[in-house]
């Protein structure tokens, strides 16, 4: 399992624009996370952005429109760089390639498989298997089918100052109140917390409140230790993957229970 951070992923795109010359009539990037890289490209070089579709029909965006109205614009090209952000099986760009007539064709990613190495021109990293996490698709439903557990504070809401956790009432009405951080557009298999169990129902409410949906929900038992209960909790539910609030926890729970588990304070994943 490869995470990729955003920070990560913008000086791949920098190295990917060193690797590959700049002598192309027009970058095509695969929609849409491909516009991230192709947006780049296009406006270093000084030179027209599309999609496949789009030049299908001969179409583009300038690099330096005429005017601030002018939106597309007629494209004619002998020579294309067709880009995405990564190519796990490769079926995108090669159905990307199949719109594109009469012109040549060079294609690059920042991330590849080794089985699409094949079909990729250029690349800046290469992994094994499609098990491939991007930090600013976290959110994104593309991760709905795998199994994925989490934590809540400091990555479903902030965490917490102390003086506010040492105060029940004012810890309880701040957990009614917390503004969400990180919103998934799929269901978690299960949420591992540190908070006690006596505070189940004022985390549900704010859960529900949210659209943050799981399917289990494991708080601290009284008198239990923290790290013992996220390591069993985290063992029981057995994802893909687990997102820590804190880089020692997050180290810890990988070392014990074998789950990869990404600190998100440090975007760092620990597998």
């Amino acid at each position: 399992m490869v995470f990729i951070s955003t920070k990560e992923f913008v000086k791949d795109i920098e190295t990917l624009s060193l690797m590959v010359s700049s002598d192309f009539d027009v970058v095509c990037c695969i929609p849409r996370t491909g516009f991230i890289v192709g947006t780049f490209l296009s406006e270093r070089w000084g030179i027209p952005l599309s999609t496949p579709e789009l030049l299908s029909k001969g179409k583009c965006w300038l690099s330096r429109p005429a005017s601030p109205t002018d939106r597309l614009s007629d494209c004619h090209f002998k020579r294309v760089l067709l880009v995405d952000d990564s190519v796990g099986l490769g079926k995108s760009m090669t159905e990307a390639k199949a719109l594109i007539h009469n012109a040549e064709i060079v294609t690059a990613a920042v991330w590849v498989s080794f089985k699409a190495k094949k079909i990729v021109d250029y690349y800046v990293h290469a992994f094994h298997g499609t098990d491939l996490i991007l930090e600013w698709l976290l959110p994104s439903s593309r991760y709905e089918v795998w199994s994925i557990a989490s934590d809540i504070d400091g990555v479903l809401c902030e965490n917490p100052s102390l003086w506010i956790v040492e105060d029940e009432r004012l810890f309880v009405e701040w957990m009614e109140n917390v503004k969400p951080l990180f919103k998934p557009r799929y269901k978690f298999s299960a949420i591992v917390s540190n908070r006690r169990e006596r505070f189940r129902n004022v985390t549900e409410r704010w859960l529900r409140r949210n659209g943050i949906q799981y399917d289990a929900l494991y708080l601290t038992p009284e008198g239990e230790d923290d790290l013992f209960h996220k390591t069993q909790a985290v063992k029981r539910a057995n994802p893909h993957f687990y997102i820590e609030s804190e880089p020692e926890y997050a180290r810890l729970i990988h070392s014990i229970t074998g789950v990869p588990t990404l600190c998100y304070s440090t975007m760092r994943m620990y597998s």
